[in-house]
C-alpha cells in the first residue's frame, strides 16, 4: 500500500564520474558520486566561493553529444 510519498532513488553510477560545476563566470572540476531525480551528489575541492544556480557538466555525457 502506498502512503502518497515520492520515493526516491539514487543511481550510482558504475566509478565516480569527472564533471564541471560551472557558475556566474567561474567553474571547478568536481566528481559525481550519484544523480537521482532530487538532485546529485558531488565532490569537490572546496565549496567556498561556488555560487547558486549551478550548471552541471558531465564530461560522459559532453563526449557522446559530441
Amino acid at each position: 500500500m502506498s502512503d502518497g510519498r515520492r520515493e526516491q532513488v539514487g543511481v550510482a553510477p558504475q566509478s565516480p564520474e569527472a564533471a564541471t560545476i560551472s557558475f556566474g563566470g567561474g567553474a571547478t572540476s568536481c566528481t559525481v558520486g550519484s544523480l537521482s531525480d532530487g538532485g546529485a551528489s558531488l565532490e569537490v575541492g572546496s565549496p567556498i566561493g561556488i555560487l547558486d544556480p549551478i550548471v552541471l557538466e558531465l564530461k560522459a555525457f559532453a563526449a557522446h553529444a559530441e
